[in-house]
């Protein structure tokens, strides 16, 4: 009846981290997700000891706006926990079979996404600066972040905001993509109708990179025929991402609200999005949450730097030098 209804997902949380912590931590996760209705509060409660995982057993009870997306909120409920957990520094619980390094390697906090390092994320700051790079400043800047800064994972959708125990700070975005694309399901909920069902709400429902450019052939097809998918195969070759190829190839339709046409549809599942090297402030907003400043999302997954008050300056300090430096020479 185009209601919203009760969904309940059970996880584990480790016996020795106070419950109400749990709770606390999971209510925002959750809440944050799209399609959760918050009309009605999010409630966690703890269900059952585990003792031979020294874990206890929680069920999180939330509003989904619509039936069908129940099982897809599951999987995006745990996906979230697991992100809010490494955040937070704790463990997932395992079987105490499990020998030390498998349960300490488990969610290693260090190691970035793709192959990310300090150094390249250094770099990357420095090439957003707008500036030439010296090599000396990647040096100092490389060694600042990786002596002083803290590494934290979020995964798809999820808002920039840093864990209770960070103070005033800054962020550098070191791997991965973000977006400040409107995702606030809940506030427009709230205050008129609904997104479609199926809308591109969840990771769950994002294309592949193939799937959109096959999706463009055959909108494409549409406009100027077979030759479609020749045009499409040589801008794929040429051009760096979906959003380019769908640029280049737009050009082989001569009319213009035709070709505007074109790209409205074929681009339609891509996200504005903006790579590594961001460097941001933070803030604390109304819920007293301290989030990047603006409020950017994850698209896929993101790493970021956190630094101190100390080392963002030291930080903006090299930038400074370095794009001086480099306008004199």
């Amino acid at each position: 009846n185009d209601r919203s209804v009760w969904n309940i997902t059970n996880f584990t949380a480790p016996a020795s981290i106070p419950p109400q912590r749990i709770s606390n931590l999971v209510r925002e996760l959750v809440a944050d997700l799209d399609f959760v209705d918050v009309t009605d509060p999010v409630r966690v409660m703890p269900s059952k000891h585990q003792p031979e995982h020294a874990a206890i057993e929680y069920r999180v009870r939330y509003k989904v706006s619509y039936y069908f997306e129940t099982r897809e909120l599951d999987a995006e409920v745990m996906r979230r926990i697991w992100y809010g957990y490494q955040r937070e520094n704790i463990p997932f619980p395992v079987s105490r079979l499990y020998g030390e390094t498998l349960r300490d390697a488990r969610t290693d906090p260090a190691i970035f996404p793709n192959g990310c390092d300090w150094m390249s994320a250094a770099k990357s700051v420095l090439n957003t600066a707008g500036a030439t790079i010296r090599p000396a400043s990647v040096e100092v800047l490389e060694k600042i972040l990786r002596e002083e800064g803290t590494v934290l994972l979020f995964g798809p959708g999820e808002r920039l905001i840093l864990p209770a125990r960070f103070g005033p700070s800054s962020i550098i975005l070191a791997a991965g993509s973000v977006s400040l694309t409107d995702r606030d399901f809940a506030e427009r909920r709230r205050l008129g109708d609904k997104p479609e069902q199926d809308a591109m709400h969840l990771y769950l429902y994002q294309l592949s990179d193939d799937a959109q450019i096959q999706r463009a052939t055959v909108l494409l097809a549409n406009f100027i025929g077979p030759y479609a998918q020749i045009a499409v195969s040589e801008a794929a070759r040429k051009c760096g991402n979906v959003a380019e190829v769908i640029d280049r190839v737009s050009r082989e339709i001569d009319d213009v609200s035709a070709r505007d046409d074109f790209i409205t549809k074929a681009s339609i599942w891509i996200r504005d999005s903006t790579g590594p090297g961001l460097f941001l402030k933070t803030h604390r907003n109304a819920a007293g949450h301290r989030i990047s400043d603006p409020c950017y999302r994850a698209v896929d997954e993101a790493a970021i730097i956190v630094l101190d008050e100390n080392a963002t300056k030291r930080a903006r300090t090299i930038l400074q030098t370095n794009t001086a430096e480099m306008e004199t020479i």
